[in-house]
């Protein structure tokens, strides 16, 4: 069996268990500049032709715009959208603002405060979005070559474990999914 075919059965299985009528899932980027400005006619496209979960990223660096400064208003567009088009949001959570940024993106130190800061991110999006979202993917390519990302898999799990504790006690139902990898 090919890697290509084991990750579509991976996903066709994901996707039913969220419960929905259709096994279709698309990935895009309906926070990002380009495609969030036409994201109804994205989202409207993608139902027209079945699908019903869409996976976006909906980065920390979205929502924290200065130290404490919380802005929700293009996230909670996203989900409006999504939901006026009758598709079901998948959120990525990840990317940190520039200002929260260690030296290299991902990489340790992961001290007590920038965990305490990470866990504060993860709540808010789980108390504002839980209830409306299939569930959270705890970040995205941890180990890719790009952007000098490689976190470890004990780094990765320090990261998972904090999220998933926040996520469990806004709600212990709300579906929790690792990150996808890259050369693996």
């Amino acid at each position: 069996m090919t890697g290509r075919m084991v990750v579509a059965l991976v996903a066709v299985a994901l996707f039913s268990a969220f419960g929905d009528e259709s096994p279709y899932a698309m990935c895009s980027h309906l926070a990002y500049r380009g495609e969030y400005e036409v994201r109804d006619s994205i989202l409207a496209g993608m139902r027209d032709h079945g699908v019903t979960v869409v996976r976006c990223d909906l980065d920390w660096a979205e929502v924290e715009k200065a130290p404490g400064k919380w802005d929700f208003s293009t996230v909670d567009k996203v989900f409006a959208s999504a939901e006026k088009a009758g598709v079901k949001v998948l959120p990525v959570l990840g990317k940190p603002p520039r200002f929260r940024k260690r030296v290299e993106e991902w990489k340790p130190p992961y001290d007590a405060e920038y965990l305490a800061v990470w866990r504060t991110y993860v709540r808010k999006m789980a108390e504002r979005y839980g209830q409306r979202a299939v569930g959270f993917e705890i970040m995205n390519e941890i180990n890719s070559p790009l952007g000098n990302m490689r976190m470890n898999a004990e780094n990765y799990f320090s990261m998972f474990k904090a999220a998933a504790e926040e996520i469990r006690a806004v709600d212990p139902k709300i579906r929790i999914v690792t990150c996808g990898f890259v050369e693996t």
